[in-house]
């Protein structure tokens, strides 16, 4: 056990705070969202008079030294094995090492007052108050001043959480609600025992408990909540994208049989070839998935009523309803059955990349098997396992899989073109771009000839797959280990079967497929959208949900048009093919993505855009929003409604050369006010909008599992 009093320096030296904060979690609520924020924000903390201790690390994650630094045997546990602390002798060393790099920091900055701490360790591994008395003597070198900040969540639903974290950790085989002593709770989630134990030590003043549901949350988010606790100022600090996401069933698959097959054991040395090919499988296979019935659900969390009802006295003394909501419509009748296949699957790959005689002990490494070779595992491996989960094409073993981004229009798709998809080194970029002077903006003639007959002509009347695959691997000889990436937005308005076929086809000519949506509030896209057909309309004389001939349509006459003479609306019927690329592809390999995060927060945007493509995040973040449409002024429209009030005057405009009509606007633009023009919605053409969106905003919402309803979504 470590000395708990090492004397390095002297008493009068030791640099003293007015106060600590302490994020003890719990786990499974946002405590990886937390922990990143503050570590983006250490330096404009640290100028707030604020210390995020960076001893323990710089890239966010939890500050577990601390929880290292007062346990009885933290070399038994996995958070030893990552310090590196074997024995007692490391873990005094480490101890004292911790002490003196905290003195170190809150000496460097004069005006330092408070230090911030957090981890989710604090409650899982401090179980006892004796241990928790440690970690207060351990912090009570620098203040006696503590704020102990706590959110809970429904225990079935950490332990769903908490069941992605083991398969990701190594377990095989983890059970997701724990029963095997049904007359003694588990400490991890006895909420009332937990609080209790803590405010003893700290004292019910020191304790700021919160609940990990949107509706309980400042402004429902949690960032916000988290710093309005500790008193921080949010304001001008970025912000990080989605962490931790959970896994989809493929992921959890490719999971259990990994464990099998290449074991880590919770207190081996780290192996950095098999933790790059988890943080692989564990970005490409998000997603969400119940792997317990419903009655399961109620069952487990019915055990803990009364230490809930105790957490209710003793944390939120005031509350009148219960702390959790009662609904448990996510979770299934029935468990799905194991995917057999997968884990045969599974199990044949890794056994190609080892031997009978020569099999990997506990946390080595596959013979041959390498940190940077990880990827290209995962890249095969992934491919082969996805055959169980899509439509059954023959694929190539040549050709990578294709992220085809298909819009909608009005949702950025040029900024994500022509920075992200052109600009990054992981990127094999196919098209649309400006840049590229090729039919549809492809990459080159010998791509759109390739491409053609899947995203444009009937492949039927082209090329079999098998011809196209060998005029993409003749176009691709220099596509390396980049992601293939094409974006083409109209593609995602496409009427429902042809999109079917897009989806059909382009999955059997390629090592796999998968479909990016940015989505925007209809509220908002539909006044836009309008803008760009009458944009279309004064330079190209044409749009396609205007009609012929025509060079401008009021919107109320746009929004309430028929758009096709097969009842196909461009306008609200995206959401069809949304469900077919869920229902051929899956969730996990179909990513959706918000205009309106874009908006508030860019460098997240474009990290959570690399992630679902497995790219640099950090090279992504560097991305910078750009605008690159410009919009109609009020001068410019009214030109073309005056022109469309006379038959005459539409007629002189169109027999007009087309740069001669460019001139034209062009010269309203330079010489009016360059007001922009606006549509307002009314009344009744928000709930007509509304009414049309609702239902597909509902299904999207549940689906994906995106909160849209803080955005204004009609839901």
């Amino acid at each position: 056990m470590p000395s708990k009093t090492p004397t390095l320096v002297d008493t009068a030296m030791i640099p003293k705070i007015q106060r600590c904060i302490l994020h003890i979690g719990t786990e499974k609520t946002g405590t990886s969202s937390i922990q990143h924020f503050l570590s983006m924000n250490r330096s404009a903390l640290a100028e707030q008079g604020v210390i995020y201790p960076s001893f323990t690390g710089t890239q966010g994650g939890s500050q577990w030294g601390f929880v290292a630094a007062v346990a009885e045997r933290p070399w038994k546990s996995g958070i030893g094995a990552k310090l590196d602390i074997y024995n007692s002798t490391d873990a005094r060393n480490y101890r004292e090492r911790l002490i003196e790099a905290i003195d170190e920091e809150l000496t460097r900055c004069h005006e330092a007052h408070t230090l911030l701490v957090s981890s989710e360790h604090f409650h899982s591994r401090l179980r006892s108050q004796a241990l928790i008395h440690d970690l207060k003597d351990l912090l009570g070198r620098w203040t006696h001043d503590f704020r102990v900040i706590v959110y809970f969540r429904r225990q079935d639903r950490v332990a769903v959480g908490h069941y992605s974290t083991k398969l990701k950790s190594g377990d095989p085989d983890p059970t997701v609600f724990p029963h095997d002593d049904m007359t003694t709770l588990p400490y991890y989630y006895d909420y009332g025992r937990i609080y209790e134990n803590w405010a003893e030590v700290f004292g019910t003043k020191a304790m700021a408990p919160g609940l990990f549901e949107r509706e309980e949350l400042e402004q429902g988010d949690l960032i916000s909540d988290f710093c309005a606790k500790a008193g921080l100022s949010i304001e001008g600090k970025e912000r990080p994208g989605r962490i931790n996401s959970s896994l989809s069933d493929r992921g959890v698959q490719l999971f259990r049989e990994l464990n099998r097959q290449w074991p880590q054991p919770e207190t081996s040395p780290r192996n950095p070839a098999r933790e790059r090919l988890v943080a692989l499988i564990s970005k490409q296979h998000r997603g969400k998935i119940y792997p317990a019935s419903r009655q399961e659900a109620l069952d487990f969390f019915g055990r803990f009523r009364d230490s809930n009802e105790k957490l209710a006295k003793l944390a939120f003394p005031d509350r009148r309803r219960p702390l959790f909501p009662d609904d448990f419509s996510d979770y299934p009748a029935r468990v799905n059955t194991r995917h057999e296949k997968m884990a045969s699957t599974v199990r044949d790959m890794i056994n190609e990349w080892t031997t009978v005689d020569n099999r990997p002990k506990a946390g080595e490494t596959p013979p041959g098997v390498t940190a940077s070779s990880a990827g290209k595992i995962h890249g095969t491996l992934s491919a082969r396992a996805s055959r169980l989960f899509s439509v059954r094409f023959r694929k190539t073993k040549d050709l990578p899989p294709l992220f085809l981004h298909v819009g909608l229009p009005k949702t950025a798709t040029t900024t994500l073109q022509n920075t992200l998809f052109t600009h990054h080194s992981g990127i094999y970029y196919l098209g649309k771009s400006g840049s590229y002077d090729q039919s549809r903006g492809c990459r080159s003639t010998q791509i759109y000839e390739a491409l053609r007959p899947l995203l444009w002509d009937d492949l039927s009347g082209e090329l079999s797959p098998g011809q196209i695959r060998a005029k993409l691997l003749d176009g691709l000889a220099d596509v390396g280990d980049r992601r293939l990436v094409g974006s083409w937005e109209g593609l995602g308005q496409q009427r429902r079967a042809r999109f079917e076929r897009v989806l059909v086809n382009t999955e059997a000519a390629f090592g796999g497929l998968r479909i990016i949506f940015t989505l925007r509030n209809t509220l908002t896209r539909l006044p836009s959208a309008y803008l760009q057909a009458l944009k279309g309309c004064a330079h190209k004389g044409k749009h396609y949900s205007m009609p012929k001939g025509a060079s401008f349509l009021s919107f109320e006459d746009w929004l309430h048009g028929k758009q096709s003479k097969d009842g196909h609306d461009y306008r609200f019927d995206f959401g069809e093919n949304l469900k077919l690329a869920v229902k051929h592809l899956g969730v996990d390999r179909t990513g959706v993505f918000l205009l309106e995060d874009l908006q508030e927060d860019s460098k997240g945007f474009f990290q959570n855009i690399a992630g679902f493509l497995g790219i640099d995040i950090e090279e992504a973040r560097a991305q910078e929003q750009q605008y690159f449409n410009t919009a109609l002024t009020v001068e410019q429209v009214a030109l073309l409604e005056s022109v469309q009030a006379s038959s005459d005057d539409l007629a002189r405009w169109w027999a007009l050369p087309r740069k001669e009509r460019k001139n034209q606007l062009d010269a309203l633009r330079s010489e009016g006010s360059g007001e922009k023009y606006q549509v307002h919605l009314n009344a009744d053409q928000k709930a007509y909008i509304a009414k049309r969106s609702r239902a597909v905003n509902r299904w999207i919402a549940d689906t994906f599992k995106i909160d849209l309803e803080r955005h204004g979504y009609p839901l």
